[in-house]
């Protein structure tokens, strides 16, 4: 009863202000909690009364628990509010009256039993439909060490990124996705997308390792969703600006702006990248014990780099579900390379100097025009690219200067559908149809013999998928699709080469949720690759005097299986094992050759590739603001086939163990530090040897929206491996010395609050933080 008396004493005492300042048109209204406290950034959401399933219009309560209602030609005379909030009870369809303060008090949602709060702890991970989701509340810690969302990801479990590729863990290959579309978009373009993206902005990323043909992935992806921009005139731009300091510097800045043009909702986005690497490579080879050639070479490479996008999404239904969108990538880079190598051969010869510079200029443009809906999806992409690369080596035995032209069109359409079978609960038809046409121009005209070699490839590549999702009962989910592939290829080098594949294949999944929060999932997922390009051409490029690049135009497609089971205990503790077979892996792999003296990258396919792996993760919460994880994974390889002459059937168990932890010590600062090693390892003929990582980092919120944070990578600098074959006639020693271990120093300043979490003031051990 006090504290009834004690509302309705402020409520009096706020209507005697706000009737002071009300307009006679407007319809406002006051918001409080059970004590009389106003409860700002509450949504109100507005309805007419004889419609109460569209919404009308959305908005948020003031600082002082105020909103106003401004009536338009769609407000009926009689209208209805529901209020919700995080921490309190929500009503629904409350009628609000015109011409007075309207007030409404929210109950607090705790119960309290004897002075004990009642506590639910949250999971870290949520699994829907066999999708693994971190939501938000799972993000936030992360969110706080991290400056955009391709940072977040390395502190997910299970995921790796290594020479700035992600990857799960144990997956043949992984998908990226934004918003669970398709694109034509280069993988770097969808990290420069990332880069752009800050953690604010992420509503949730979803993880799975089952295949997802309508995210274009056959094995695993990771689907970042991002916040839907509110309606009405917001406004947020986020500047980053920073360096990378090894014994080269790179600095870098990017801005995004986010507004709103009434119902159309715009993103730009431009950065710029000034790049400078310097890279030490070293290669020798022996025949009893006798050193029959050494090289040694510097590689120095710097460019500017120039990225951007452009972003229009304009709905076209009231509730927003069906929308308009357009994208315009545009990528510009003009680099230089210098190589500088010195090659000493046996028999008493002299020593070979080399240098081969290289200037090159790309640009990539992508425009993509799209339909979404809660069922269809439809997508036409358009991307012209275009590089020139000029080469001018010293005139040594076997370079000679050449001129290389290269043109890469590619235009696709994707089609996705989904439907609920309404005749069958829980069951839903995925259907999708993705086409992809591409042709490719390359010249190489040597300058002094005037000799050119010309060649083409034309490519038109067609995906059809018929999938079902079928919910049986509470604790089982099954999945299944059927995926069809065309793959016509035309080749003209000369002569004209045409390629037929055609091929079917399934993929499937069950989801089991056991009791005590226990969840088990199986998937299973085949896939053809196709050898790309660059693979099957015949032509031979030089990375140096003795090191050079032959293609393979007899490579046949690769096909994988996986099989993977994964246990999930309480929504954190994550264990999987998991399978995985190849057959024709297309790689890469180094021959000397002992007579003519040349080191030579061939791409072979490899009889077979196979791995057999257990991981598990284990988080431990130590307090509020300390988290620790630790992931372990053991892996049994087993390679076998052929390189020149060189028969080889090998095995290896290897493992990986990695540390991850995030600290705040006080409010406004947080800390990091991610570690890992692996034990040495076999990739085909090679011997590589064992990895190892540390980075360490913080991040001073200067202010809410000012930020400064500095990261040290690779600290330790262990991620720089030496490779060794010796079998058959190969004994060589390879050694690449990277720029591993760089400093990093970033400002990232936010304007506006367009994509803010609210500020809530709810203490944390009520909802289980």
């Amino acid at each position: 009863m006090h504290f009834n008396r004690l509302a309705l004493v402020i409520a009096l005492l706020l209507s005697i202000t706000d009737i002071c300042f009300a307009q006679n048109n407007d319809i406002e209204g006051v918001v409080l909690d059970h004590s009389g406290r106003p409860i700002s950034e509450a949504t109100v959401s507005v309805y007419n009364c004889t419609d109460t399933l569209q919404r009308l219009e959305t908005i948020v309560t003031s600082k002082s628990g105020r909103f106003v209602i401004k009536p338009t030609e769609k407000f009926s005379n009689c209208l209805n509010i529901s209020l919700s909030h995080l921490g309190y009870k929500s009503l629904t369809l409350q009628k609000i009256e015109q011409g007075r303060v309207n007030y409404f008090i929210l109950e607090d949602i705790v119960k309290v039993l004897d002075e004990v709060v009642i506590v639910s702890e949250r999971p870290m991970v949520k699994v829907e439909g066999g999708v693994l989701v971190y939501s938000n509340h799972s993000l936030q810690k992360i969110g706080r060490s991290v400056a955009s969302a391709y940072d977040m990801l390395s502190k997910l479990p299970g995921v790796s990124i290594e020479k700035g590729m992600v990857s799960l863990i144990g997956m043949p290959s992984t998908t990226l996705v934004i918003n669970g579309r398709k694109t034509l978009m280069s993988y770097d373009q969808i990290v420069t997308k990332l880069k752009a993206i800050s953690p604010e902005m992420i509503e949730r990323i979803d993880i799975r390792y089952d295949p997802a043909p309508e995210l274009g992935s056959m094995h695993s992806s990771i689907n970042i969703v991002l916040k839907k921009a509110p309606r009405g005139k917001h406004f947020q731009t986020d500047l980053n600006i920073g360096g990378d300091f090894s014994r080269r510097t790179t600095t870098y800045g990017n801005l995004t702006v986010n507004t709103n043009l009434k119902s159309l909702s715009v993103q730009a986005h431009y950065s710029y990248a000034n790049e400078n690497y310097f890279t030490n490579q070293s290669i020798w080879g022996k025949s009893e014990k006798v050193i029959d050639f050494s090289e040694l070479s510097e590689n120095n490479t710097k460019g500017n780099f120039h990225k951007g996008y452009l972003s229009f999404i304009y709905p076209i239904s009231s509730d927003g579900k069906q929308q308009l969108g357009f994208v315009y990538n545009i990528n510009h880079s003009a680099s230089e390379g210098n190589i500088v190598g010195n090659t000493s051969l046996a028999d008493g010869r002299k020593n070979i100097k080399s240098q081969i510079e290289n200037n090159t200029k790309a640009s990539n443009h992508i425009v993509d025009l799209s339909y979404t809906s809660p069922r269809l999806t439809m997508s036409l992409q358009g991307m012209s690219y275009h590089t020139e690369r000029i080469s001018q080596p010293t005139i040594t035995e076997r370079l000679v200067p050449q001129l290389l032209n290269q043109q890469v069109y590619r235009s696709g359409l994707t089609i996705d559908y989904n439907q609920p079978v309404k005749s069958i609960k829980g069951l839903r038809i995925i259907a999708g149809e993705y086409f992809r046409t591409s042709i490719v121009n390359n010249e190489i005209q040597q300058k002094i013999t005037s000799h050119e070699v010309k060649s083409k490839d034309i490519e038109f590549y067609n995906k059809t998928y018929l999938g079902a999702d079928y919910t049986v009962t509470k604790w089982l989910t099954v999945k299944g699709n059927l995926i069809y592939d065309l793959h016509i290829d035309r080749w003209i080098h000369g002569k004209e080469e045409n390629r037929k594949v055609s091929r079917l294949y399934p993929t499937a999944s069950l989801t089991f949720r056991l009791p005590k929060r226990n969840v088990l999932m199986l998937s299973y997922s085949s896939e053809l690759r196709d050898p790309d390009y660059w693979q099957l051409t015949s032509g031979l490029s030089y990375i140096s005097e003795l090191t050079r690049v032959q293609g393979n135009p007899s490579l046949v497609p690769s096909q994988m299986n996986s099989l993977r089971l994964a246990w999930i205990n309480k929504g954190k503790y994550i264990t999987q094992f998991f399978l995985q077979d190849t057959k024709n892996h297309i790689t890469q792999q180094l021959y000397i050759d002992p007579k003519e003296q040349t080191a030579t990258y061939h791409s072979i396919n490899m009889e077979m590739n196979r791995q057999w792996g257990l991981m598990t993760i284990i988080p431990l919460n130590v307090s509020n603001n300390f988290d620790l994880r630790l992931t372990g994974t053991v892996f049994y390889l087993m390679h076998r086939g052929q390189l020149q002459n060189i028969a080889f059937d090998r095995t290896k168990l290897t493992g990986r163990v990695a540390i991850n932890i995030n600290y705040s010590p006080i409010k406004n600062i947080s800390c990091y530090l991610d570690g890992y090693y692996v034990t040495p390892m076999i990739q085909g003929i090679y011997d590589v040897s064992s990895l190892h990582s540390l980075d360490i980092g913080v991040r001073w919120f200067i202010r809410k929206n000012l930020s400064l944070s500095l990261d040290v990578q690779d600290l330790l600098r262990g991620k720089n491996s030496t490779t060794r074959a010796n079998i058959g006639n190969q004994n060589y020693k390879f050694t690449l010395d990277n720029d591993t271990r760089i400093l990093k120093l970033a400002l990232q300043w936010t304007l506006g609050d367009m994509f803010k979490k609210n500020k809530v003031d709810i203490k944390k051990d009520r909802i289980g933080i």
